[in-house]
């Protein structure tokens, strides 16, 4: 599991996981695209939002990152 601030970026950069690219995969194992953009909180450096072609995911959902695919906690669309 990522860590915060400095800890989520100097994990990501030690272990050479880019993410731009990278298929972003449910803890259900859902494909659901590709992370296309990240965005970074500038004071604690922590990641904020993933973007994919379709749709945003918030940092807060983000699970790990690996050298094939990012994997996020699933939502239960079947709650709303």
């Amino acid at each position: 599991m990522l860590g915060t601030g400095d800890e989520t970026v100097a994990g990501l950069v030690a272990n050479d996981h880019h993410v731009l690219g990278k298929r972003v995969l449910t803890s259900g194992g859902a494909d659901i695209g590709k992370v296309t953009d990240v965005e970074f909180d500038h004071e604690s450096g922590a990641i904020e939002n993933l973007r994919l072609d379709d749709e945003t995911i918030g940092g807060a959902r983000l699970l790990s990152v690996g050298s094939y695919a990012v994997v996020v906690r699933a939502i239960d669309r079947s709650r709303r």
